[in-house]
């Protein structure tokens, strides 16, 4: 089951498995479908789209938001999350910078 910590300035935002989110999505998520969202928070599509690739994919992802005035930049790291065979077990880890 994928896991999703998001923090935006420092501050723990989301932290939880992305399977739970079916039942009960975090506030902060319920907001990605608010069409005033993107005015304050530019950046919460991106991360939408993140979130939806690691459910997607079955990766863990942090995603690390940082925002200035009307700039702002976003850092994901992302893991395999499925347990694999100890034989198998392989690692896949990415890191990408969106600016």
């Amino acid at each position: 089951m994928s896991h999703v910590r998001i923090i935006v300035d420092g501050s723990i935002v989301v932290n939880d498995n992305l399977s739970d989110w079916q039942a009960r999505p975090p506030e902060y998520l319920k907001r990605m479908m608010d069409p005033e969202a993107g005015k304050n928070e530019p950046y919460i599509k991106a991360v939408g789209i993140t979130m939806a690739d690691a459910l997607l994919t079955g990766h863990d992802v942090a995603i690390d938001v940082k925002t200035n005035g009307d700039n702002w930049s976003m850092d994901v790291s992302r893991s395999l999350a499925i347990a694999l065979p100890a034989s198998s077990v392989a690692s896949d880890h990415t890191h990408t910078v969106i600016q």
